[in-house]
Order: C-alpha cells, then sequence, then structure tokens
C-alpha cells in the first residue's frame, strides 16, 4: 500500500518510451492526484483517489498515461483491478483520465469510477484517449444520487462501432466498439457518452 491522504503521488517509468509500470498493488491518495506515465501501463491493483466515503469531499484526480498501451486488468487470483475517484457522502465525482497513442484496454469485471456523493453532489468525469479501445469493464461517472447532473464519459479513439445489444461474455473485448443497450444503461444511470472520432463512427 502506497498511500497520501489529500496529497499527490507521481509515478514515472525512467524513459517513458522503453519502460512499464505494473501496479498489483494498492495506490491511494484520498481526494488527492495521481499521476503515472511510461511507455506502458498495466494495472492489475487498484489507483484510488476516492474522498473518504463517511465523510465529505470531492473525489480526486486520476492521469494514467501509457504513450504505447495501457490495461485494466485482473491480477495473478483473477482479483480485478480498479480505477477509482469516487466522492464522499457529500461532494462531486473527481476526475480520470486515461491516455495512450496504442491499445487502451479493461478486462471484464474491472471497475473505473467516477461517482457523485451518496447523498449529494454531481457525476464525475472519465476521459479515454487511445488509437484503439477495448471495454468489457464496468465505467462509471453517475452521480449516486440522480437528482444531482450527470458525470461524463468521453471517448476519443480514431474509429468506432456502435453495435446491437450489450457487452457480454459472448460480445466481451471486441475492438474499437460501443454497445447500443451499454449507451442507454449508462444514460439512465447517469453516466453521458461524448465520443471523438478521428476517423468515422
Amino acid at each position: 500500500l502506497l498511500s497520501a491522504p489529500n496529497g499527490q503521488i507521481v509515478l514515472a517509468a525512467g524513459d517513458v518510451f522503453s519502460r512499464a509500470i505494473r501496479n498489483a498493488g494498492w495506490i491511494v491518495a484520498s481526494s488527492g492526484t495521481i499521476t503515472a506515465r511510461a511507455a506502458r501501463i498495466e494495472n492489475r491493483g487498484v489507483f484510488r483517489t476516492d474522498a473518504n466515503p463517511a465523510g465529505d469531499g470531492d473525489g480526486g484526480t486520476v492521469t494514467l498515461t501509457g504513450t504505447e498501451s495501457l490495461l485494466v486488468g485482473l491480477d495473478g487470483l483473477g482479483i480485478p483491478g480498479s480505477v477509482e475517484a469516487d466522492a464522499g457522502v457529500n461532494g462531486n465525482g473527481g476526475s480520470i483520465t486515461l491516455e495512450t497513442n496504442g491499445t487502451f484496454t479493461t478486462a471484464s469485471t474491472t471497475l473505473i469510477s467516477a461517482r457523485g456523493g451518496s447523498s449529494t453532489g454531481d457525476g464525475g468525469s472519465v476521459k479515454i484517449t487511445a488509437e484503439h479501445f477495448t471495454i468489457a469493464g464496468q465505467i462509471d461517472a453517475s452521480p449516486a444520487n440522480t437528482g444531482y447532473n450527470p458525470g461524463t464519459l468521453e471517448i476519443d479513439p480514431a474509429t468506432v462501432t456502435i453495435a446491437n445489444g450489450a457487452n457480454t461474455a459472448e460480445n466481451t473485448g471486441a475492438l474499437d466498439t460501443l454497445y447500443e443497450q451499454d449507451i442507454e444503461a449508462w444514460g439512465t444511470k447517469g453516466t453521458s457518452l461524448i465520443v471523438y472520432a478521428d476517423n468515422g463512427i
């Protein structure tokens, strides 16, 4: 466990064009900032800037930049990794930025979350910028209390396919694909989807 409550954690793997960061533990900066940059980032543990779940406060900020690839996957025991920036009881969801010039991948059952407070607070923001993406895990930037403003999920790849159905065990792992039912579910819960595709949707 690496912890810096209300503080800042910065990870860099030497020459960012030749090294990797592989996290299988817990890196926590409650309501703070976590920044990691390397050629390849593999998160099979937890990056967390949640506020104290029993108190008030906004979620923090997580920025992960893998110049070649970025993965949120499972550890050796099959436990899913997560990136979290949730608010406390009263507070707004935080901000998560995930960037790569290559492929961004989330494995099944993983979690990326920037939720608003359990009592009051707006949803947060999740931004994914990648040449290609595969989303099999859960992403949630909604307000826990739906009376507050929705959060945003912004995806910026080269191309996107909108397919019928939902991301299921049979469909999971389709490259550069979002599913109609998933988009509707995000919207219903309070996560607004924004898609920018350089070459087309």
